[in-house]
């Protein structure tokens, strides 16, 4: 008589293994420490000097031009170039501060800050706030 042969893969021990590994993972992962990036804090910062151009980015069509000694003024990309060299003309070692808005695209700051630097800007800062 002659036995007949399964054609069967018995899965159990599969499973066993696999769960084994899972076990073995996740109590690893615990283990293994997260990398920490150390970035850069700031204090207190210091208030700008009263002759500080400020340009605050709202969005790439609307850009504010603030100074100690006029109103602020909307301005466009094209036009903020040729007022901040305007207002240069008096003192090249003006500095000038970006404040934007977080949810604007990191492009559009470059942009203005590419402006700024053709425009003969030597001292430029970025606005950032103080956490607490």
């Amino acid at each position: 008589m002659r036995r007949k042969l399964l054609h069967q893969i018995n899965m159990v021990p599969f499973i066993d293994i696999m769960l084994v590994l899972l076990v073995v993972f996740m109590v690893t992962a615990t283990l293994v420490p997260t990398s920490v990036l150390e970035l850069p804090s700031i204090g207190e910062a210091a208030l700008p000097k009263p002759s500080t151009i400020h340009i605050d980015i709202l969005n790439p069509q609307a850009i504010v031009l603030r100074t100690e000694h006029q109103d602020p003024v909307t301005l466009s990309l094209t036009q903020l170039t040729s007022k901040v060299q305007e207002l240069l003309a008096l003192n090249r070692q003006t500095p000038v501060v970006i404040s934007a808005s977080k949810d604007l695209a990191y492009d559009q700051v470059m942009q203005v800050m590419d402006l700024l630097q053709s425009a003969g800007v030597e001292q430029l800062g970025l606005a950032v706030k103080v956490a607490r």
